[in-house]
């Protein structure tokens, strides 16, 4: 088909003209844009302890590797929490250095025995060109115990707890390096709080020893809710109370979160690090049936975004 002379052509990349020209204008620009699009995403690649080990000699370090070299400023990324002794270890009790391509954190005391360690890389991480961790890296390990145990239970005494406790949790709350005792007791509605001595004798504490909680504690956990170093209280209640350390087993009651628990109290809880952003958040049954997740937030526990504060598991 012609009009006027010229020659149209339906397929003009066939054309041998406007082929060179598209090669010399454009083959360059896609060349220079390669480089930026072959860089692959920061992703975490290898941890030091692996995800779930157990057997980690009380003061081993804890890495993470990634796939590409990292900024400095990536030291503020790590997250570790102890669960029975220092609560938010890695900017308070150890320190946090970035290494070539991998955080590395140091503590300066050991980890308890038998603990469970949570370790948080998050977004926070960037590589040297300003590209940050597209999602966030958790996971958890035991630490090491040793000694002649094995497992054959002979010896021992009944400390004397008032009627009425219902749960128990044990975790160093006066930072003086033992593992002290919290007894939630629901016929007196309050937290009883006792102090180790180093050789595994309780008594309680001098300075509020006992901490009322309403209505009903039937379950508690431990774990640095404000990330100051020490070990708080959340106690399931029917609700949920929050009581914040001062660093010395006094504990105040902050803040009380309602959640709509059918046919009584679920029992214990369990604080973990849900979201990925380095604090921990909160995990919690239902007796009726279903779960309750709540995130941290300047010590406020919100509803997931986009789901529903009553979510069922298994269908």
């Amino acid at each position: 088909m012609t009009f006027s002379g010229l020659i149209y052509n339906p397929f003009p990349f066939q054309n041998p003209f406007i082929i060179s020209h598209f090669v010399r204008l454009f083959v360059p620009i896609s060349l220079s844009l390669l480089p930026g699009l072959a860089m692959a995403q920061l992703s975490v690649t290898a941890t030091t302890p692996a995800v779930n080990q157990l057997g980690l000699l009380p003061n081993a370090t804890v890495s993470a590797a990634f796939n590409q070299a990292l900024a400095s400023s990536s030291v503020n990324a790590l997250k570790v929490h102890s669960m029975q002794r220092g609560g938010m270890r890695s900017s308070r009790a150890g320190s946090v250095a970035a290494n070539g391509n991998a955080l590395v954190f140091t503590p300066t005391y050991s980890f308890s025995p038998g603990e469970l360690i949570s370790v948080t890389a998050t977004t926070a991480a960037g590589n040297t060109a300003g590209l940050a961790l597209s999602r966030p890296y958790v996971w958890q390990f035991g630490a090491g115990v040793s000694g002649p145990g094995r497992g054959y239970f002979s010896t021992g005494y009944d400390p004397t707890l008032f009627k009425g406790s219902f749960a128990l949790v044990a975790g160093d709350v006066d930072n003086d390096g033992d593992l002290d005792m919290l007894s939630a007791n629901i016929s007196r509605r309050c937290v009883d709080v006792c102090f180790n001595n180093g050789s595994g004798i309780f008594s309680l504490a001098p300075a509020n020893p006992s901490p009322t909680v309403r209505p009903d504690p039937c379950g508690l956990a431990i774990g640095d809710l404000d990330n100051d170093g020490d070990l708080d209280i959340v106690v399931n209640t029917n609700n949920i109370a929050l009581m914040v350390n001062n660093g010395q087993g006094f504990f105040a009651g902050t803040a009380n979160y309602s959640i709509p628990i059918s046919n009584g109290c679920g029992g214990n809880i369990s604080l973990s690090d849900l979201d990925g952003d380095g604090d921990l958040d909160f995990l919690g049954p239902n007796a009726g049936g279903g779960a309750f997740i709540r995130f941290n937030g300047n010590l406020a526990l919100a509803a997931p975004p986009r789901n529903p504060s009553r979510a069922r598991l298994g269908g």
